[in-house]
């Protein structure tokens, strides 16, 4: 028999602070992976994410939809295994600072890219600074454009020669 006590009754058991996988402290902000059992709330995973693609179009300046499948099945699986909201936003934050102004890399800002299966390279690379990685900035793409890239010759006048008009115009006979 199960004997219940009168009056009111106090808690003796602390309540764990779960810390996010697999970083340190917990510092208050809700940071849930599926590891976390409350995570296996539809509603909560919702919730989850619909704040990652809105924070990619926030940060990217684009326009993804939450209800795309694909998406979805992505975050989910990076969340069972183990990486947080705060993850998502680390890569997003990275990846926006490292393709955000190359136009040859911007295109994949998308959730294809950042949550595949290179999200935990992503996650643990070390920043870089674009503007003094002149191997990745766009003017290795205007490079690759010069013959050989030796700097081909402009017919400005600039150097003394002739325009591409006066070259014509002497081609033709017209001169």
């Amino acid at each position: 028999m199960v004997k219940i006590p009168e009056g009111p009754v106090e808690n003796t058991v602390a309540p764990k602070v779960k810390t996010p996988y697999p970083y340190g402290e917990n510092n208050g902000a809700k940071n849930y992976s599926l590891k976390d059992s409350s995570l296996r709330d539809d509603s909560l995973l919702k919730d989850i994410i619909i704040n990652i693609v809105d924070y990619l179009n926030k940060m990217a300046g684009t326009k993804y939809k939450v209800s795309t499948k694909n998406t979805q099945v992505l975050i989910k699986k990076r969340l069972e295994e183990g990486f947080s909201e705060e993850d998502f936003k680390v890569v997003i934050d990275k990846k926006v600072g490292e393709w955000g102004n190359n136009t040859h890399m911007v295109k994949y800002l998308r959730p294809e890219t950042l949550f595949g299966h290179k999200f935990e390279s992503y996650l643990n690379q070390k920043e870089i600074n674009m503007e003094l990685n002149d191997y990745t900035s766009n003017s290795l793409y205007t490079r690759k454009a010069n013959f050989n890239n030796y700097p081909q010759r402009t017919y400005d006048g600039s150097d003394g020669g002739y325009t591409l008009s006066e070259i014509e115009n002497r081609l033709l006979g017209w001169q």
